[in-house]
């Protein structure tokens, strides 16, 4: 019988403490490092700052190059939507409904519960069927 469980630890040391636990009784588990952030906790500037300061960071700390490559990736998706949100927009245009706002936190919900019937929902603009908007849902932009 095979048990795939996963539990977070804020520290490592946690983490190695509660393997050791495990193989004292016979378990066998494996420790897998993950990083996720929100920028408000992590740094703040614009986009392009975050990026390069994430370039620089990634070479003066090669140990935590990862780390830094992963903010920048997530960083440049926030642009990428934020982009696609304000494509041939003027100022004072109506970027995304609120009915955008809920299919989008709808559509997000249908991932994570595996539900894919909420996924014939239409936004009130085609721009939102973008890729993007499938790995960085709205509220996820707005947070950032």
């Amino acid at each position: 019988m095979i048990l795939d469980e996963k539990i977070s630890f804020y520290e490592e040391s946690d983490a190695l403490e509660f393997k050791e636990w495990l193989a004292q009784f016979g378990c066998k588990a494996k420790i897998s490092t993950i990083f996720d952030y929100f920028t408000e906790d992590v740094i703040r500037g614009s986009i392009d700052t975050i990026d390069e300061w994430c370039s620089e960071m990634s070479i003066e700390d090669e140990e935590r190059a990862p780390i830094y490559q992963l903010i920048q990736q997530k960083n440049s998706n926030v642009k990428c939507a934020v982009e696609a949100i304000l494509e041939g927009r003027l100022a004072g245009d109506v970027l995304y409904t609120a009915m955008d706002q809920q299919i989008s936190d709808a559509k997000l919900l249908s991932i994570v519960m595996g539900n894919q019937s909420i996924n014939n929902l239409e936004f009130s603009s085609e721009r939102f069927n973008d890729e993007i908007f499938n790995t960085m849902p709205m509220s996820y932009i707005l947070v950032s």
